[in-house]
């Protein structure tokens, strides 16, 4: 049984299966407005074994996030995807004198996401999605820092 939706802001069609409905929040893949699953959607996704089986996987968020960051990336920074945190922490060093780099910039924006995550009872879907690209956004900053100081 497939459960749909269409997102408020855009008008984007959504389907429940495709993965954008976690938790007790849709998601529009388009434009990232989160709403409330009606208890109408909630029984029927309740009563389909398979979607409910198929949606929490570690790929789930993995694709997921891969998907996020492309489109930031395009919103914002570069079509290859988000690479903002290197000029970010260059103007916080100019700004306070530190040496903070772009891997621990990562870092401490995926700590922040995972404070908001444990912040309250239940399952924040941005805060998950952000922690997970920000530790590939990381792990990618860290070694292209080890690569560069012959680590």
């Amino acid at each position: 049984m497939k459960v749909t939706s269409k997102c408020p802001q855009c008008g984007h069609g959504i389907e429940h299966f495709n993965g954008v409905y976690v938790g007790m929040l849709w998601r529009c893949p388009k434009c990232h407005k989160e709403w409330p699953v009606t208890k109408e959607e909630e029984t029927t996704s309740q009563a389909d074994e398979s979607v409910t089986h198929t949606l929490g996987t570690a790929n789930h968020y993995l694709r997921r996030a891969a998907e996020i960051m492309e489109e930031r990336g395009k919103q914002y920074d570069q079509p290859e995807g988000e690479r903002s945190m290197g000029k970010c922490v260059a103007a916080f060093n100019i700004v306070t004198g530190h040496t903070l780099t772009e891997a621990e910039g990562w870092l401490l924006l995926q700590i922040l996401k995972d404070v908001r995550q444990w912040q309250r009872p239940g399952f924040h879907q941005d805060s998950a999605d952000d922690c997970i690209a920000y530790a590939a956004l990381k792990a990618e900053a860290k070694q292209k820092e080890a690569l560069c100081n012959g680590r």
